[in-house]
């Protein structure tokens, strides 16, 4: 059951370009580990105008860092992909330094997140701001901390060859 104040609103969902659904695992005492997997969809409009959602293509994603974290959480989240562009990075391999802080506390707390990139890897990561998308989720569990972390995304497309039972890019199954 998701709490009143993590609904998505409807004017959201209406008006975004895609979905992902993501489930994270994070653990640290001065230096943190975090992995995950999870799922992107797209929006697209079909033949008749009616609106369409592709299919969901798996994704896996990660980070370390080090800093003044403590603590273990699990979190799921969902991301409002708001462009396009939001939505095509999530169809490849990405990798970010940043800066940030966090914080979680409860059975089922609220995180609180922020950062600030300070070296994408690849010219994409460079375009993907705060404005492309809108995150909602709940975490379990108590995390804090602070530092320089390296995350990454990409593609689990083994995964998406077993399930489709073809070779696809997540571009082409987005």
């Amino acid at each position: 059951r998701t709490p009143q104040d993590v609904m998505i609103p409807s004017d959201e969902i209406r008006n975004c370009q895609g979905l992902a659904f993501m489930w994270t695992y994070k653990v640290g005492m001065f230096l943190s580990f975090s992995a995950g997997n999870g799922m992107v969809i797209r929006k697209r409009v079909g033949s008749g105008g009616d609106i369409e959602w592709s299919l969901p293509c798996a994704i896996s994603f990660g980070g370390a860092g080090g800093g003044l974290d403590f603590g273990a959480a699990c979190s799921s989240t969902v991301v409002v992909l708001n462009t396009k562009e939001a939505v095509e990075y999530f169809s490849g391999l990405h990798v970010k330094l940043a800066l940030d802080a966090q914080a979680c506390a409860g059975p089922v707390g609220r995180a609180v997140e922020g950062a600030v990139a300070i070296a994408p890897v690849d010219p994409q990561m460079s375009n993907f701001d705060a404005e492309q998308y809108t995150t909602y989720g709940t975490s379990e569990g108590l995390f804090a901390g602070a530092g320089a972390h390296a995350t990454w995304i990409s593609v689990r497309d083994a995964q998406n060859e077993d399930y489709y039972r073809r070779e696809m890019s997540g571009r082409d199954i987005l």
